[in-house]
C-alpha cells in the first residue's frame, strides 16, 4: 500500500525479512496462520492417523483438474481430528493443510458439518474451497479462517452474526458483500489480503462496523490507489492495526486533516452516481408504467373479445341443441317409417303366402271334379 511522498508511519514495527507477507496476528500456526514475525514456510504440523472404517476421509488418488490432491469431510473424520465422539461437543476444528506440503490432499468443498452445532472456530486454510456458504448452519460460529483457497465471493455468511475473526485472505474476492457491515456486526478482524479488491469506497463501507479494530487489504488493486492506507485510517475511525501495522493517534489526526476533503468529494462522487442511477430508475418505472397501461389495454381488449366470443359461443350451442333435437326428432320419425314399412311388408308377404295356399287348394278341387267329365269326352 502506498502512501504520499514524504508521510510517515509512526510506530510502526519492524518486519522480519524472512516474512514477505504480513499474517493475522493471534493467529498461531496450528491453524495452519502464522503469527507477524513467524516464517511462512514452518514446520509440518504432525497429522492423526485416519480410522480404517473412515472410507471417505482416507487419503485417496482423487485429483482434481489441476492434478491436485483432494480429500473429503465426514463424521469419522471430525472425531479422529478432535478426539471427540460426540460431534455437539467439538468447539474448534483445523481442516487447514500446510503450505510447506504440496502434496497434501485438499478439500474441494465443505460437507457434512451440520451436526457441529457448537462449532466456534474453524481453520479451513490452504485448501481448494470454491464457496463458503455451508458455514452459515454454523451459526455459533466466532472464528473463521478460510485463506490461500479459491474463494470468489463470500455469499450466504450473513447468519454468522457472532462472528469476530473473519481470514479469506489470497483468495479471489473481488467485491466486499453489502451485507457485511450490516450483518456481521461483531467482527472485530478482517482480513481481505491478496485478493482482487479494486473498490475503495466498498473498504470505506466498513465503517459501520464500529468494533472492527483489525484489518488487512494489502496485495490487493485498491492497495496500489494513490493515498490508499490514509483513506482507510480515515473512513474506519476504530482501527488500531492496518495492514499489520498500528495506527497512532497522530496517524489518525493527519489522515483526518488531510482526507476529509478527499472523503467529501468522493461521497459527492458516490452522491451523483446515486442520482444518475435513480434517473435511470425512473426513466425504467416510466417505461415499465407505459407497458402496464399496454398490457392493461391489451388486457381489457381481450376480455372484450373473449366475452363476445363466449356469447357467440353460447348462442351456437343453443343453435346446435336445437337442431340436434331436430334430429332426434326426424331419426324418431324415421324409425316409426321404417316399423310401419316393415309391419305392411310382413303383412303383405303373409296375404301372398295365404293366396298361394288358396290358389293351389281350388286347383286341386277343380281338377277333381271336373277332370272325370274331361277324360269322357275325349273318350267319345
Amino acid at each position: 500500500m502506498s502512501d504520499s511522498p514524504g508521510q510517515t508511519r509512526p510506530n510502526k514495527v519492524a518486519r522480519s525479512n524472512s516474512n514477505p507477507r504480513r499474517l493475522p496476528q493471534g493467529v498461531n500456526s496450528g491453524h495452519g496462520l502464522l503469527t507477524k514475525h513467524q516464517s511462512f514456510i514452518a514446520s509440518p504440523k504432525p497429522t492423526r492417523k485416519l480410522p480404517q472404517q473412515a472410507s471417505r476421509t482416507q487419503l485417496d488418488d482423487t485429483t482434481t483438474h489441476d492434478n491436485t490432491l483432494i480429500r473429503y469431510m465426514d463424521a469419522d473424520m471430525f472425531r479422529t481430528l478432535t478426539g471427540q465422539n460426540n460431534l455437539k461437543l467439538i468447539t474448534k476444528l483445523d481442516l487447514s493443510c500446510p503450505p510447506n506440503r504440496p502434496n497434501s490432499r485438499k478439500f474441494p468443498y465443505i460437507d457434512q458439518t451440520e451436526q457441529l452445532t457448537n462449532l466456534v472456530e474453524i481453520n479451513l486454510s490452504g485448501n481448494v474451497l470454491s464457496r463458503c456458504d455451508r458455514l452459515a448452519k454454523l451459526t455459533q460460529l466466532q472464528k473463521v479462517y478460510v485463506s490461500h483457497n479459491k474463494l470468489e465471493n463470500l455469499d450466504g455468511l450473513w447468519p454468522l452474526i457472532n462472528l469476530t475473526v473473519l481470514d479469506v485472505s489470497y483468495n479471489q474476492i473481488q467485491r466486499v458483500p453489502s451485507y457485511l457491515p450490516k450483518k456481521l456486526t461483531a467482527l472485530r478482524e478482517l482480513y481481505l489480503a491478496g485478493n482482487k479488491l479494486v473498490s475503495l469506497p466498498d473498504i470505506i463501507k466498513l465503517r459501520a462496523l464500529t468494533g472492527l479494530v483489525h484489518l488487512s487489504v494489502e496485495d490487493n488493486p485498491l492497495s496500489r490507489l494513490p493515498h490508499c492506507r490514509g483513506m482507510v485510517v480515515y473512513g474506519i475511525p476504530t482501527l488500531e492495526l492496518l495492514d499489520g501495522d498500528p495506527i497512532s493517534e497522530e496517524e489518525k489526526t493527519e489522515a483526518g486533516t488531510k482526507y476529509a476533503r478527499e472523503t467529501l468529494e468522493v461521497h459527492e462522487g458516490e452522491l451523483n452516481q446515486l442520482r444518475e442511477r435513480v434517473g435511470v430508475l425512473e426513466q425504467e418505472v416510466d417505461e415499465a408504467m407505459k407497458g402496464r397501461e399496454k398490457l392493461e389495454k391489451s388486457d381489457t381488449h381481450n376480455r372484450e373479445e373473449l366475452q363476445v366470443r363466449t356469447q357467440e359461443n353460447t348462442r351456437l350451442s343453443d343453435q346446435l341443441a336445437v337442431q340436434r333435437r331436430l334430429v332426434d326428432q326426424k331419426t324418431d320419425e324415421m324409425n316409426h317409417v321404417l316399423r310401419s314399412r316393415l309391419e305392411l311388408e310382413n303383412q303383405l308377404a303373409f296375404y301372398k303366402l295365404d293366396y298361394k295356399v288358396d290358389h293351389s287348394q281350388y286347383t286341386d278341387l277343380f281338377q277333381a271334379n271336373f277332370a272325370p267329365d274331361s277324360e269322357n269326352s275325349d273318350s267319345k
